[in-house]
């Protein structure tokens, strides 16, 4: 199954818990974690029984978010186009994007195409 991050608010460290453990928990002991205990399928406090909500998969995450980017209105409001000198593609990598204009830095997903969020920092921030 691979590791997974943190997806308590402000934490984000790198976890590697044992195959199929669905409890894991942040670990604080070394200073870089928050001690945080959740679902590793849905990314939520840990609980017994199933998950309430699905996780977000690679495919589908953009289809089960509450908002979508009106890119046009992101293109009038702040949405410069790249000039030549930035990067418009990503073969591999962080899927975690930052606008590289100063009045900007807007963040979000290169796969979902929508604000960087908790349900793309648990699935799949590295591609």
């Amino acid at each position: 199954m691979g590791g997974v991050l943190c997806p308590a608010p402000g934490c984000g460290a790198g976890l590697l818990p044992e195959n199929g453990q669905r409890r894991v928990q942040c670990d604080h002991s070394s200073g870089l974690g928050c001690g945080f205990v959740f679902c590793r399928e849905c990314k939520q406090g840990f609980h017994e029984g199933p998950c309430q909500t699905r996780p977000v998969s690679e495919a589908g995450a953009a289809h089960q978010h509450d908002y979508v980017v009106d890119e046009e209105a992101a293109r009038r409001a702040r949405w410069e186009q790249a000039s030549q000198e930035t990067i418009d593609e990503t073969t591999r990598g962080c899927m975690h994007m930052v606008c590289p204009i100063a009045q900007c830095r807007f963040e979000w997903c290169w796969l979902c195409r929508v604000e960087w969020n908790r349900e793309c920092m648990g699935s799949h921030w590295f591609g």
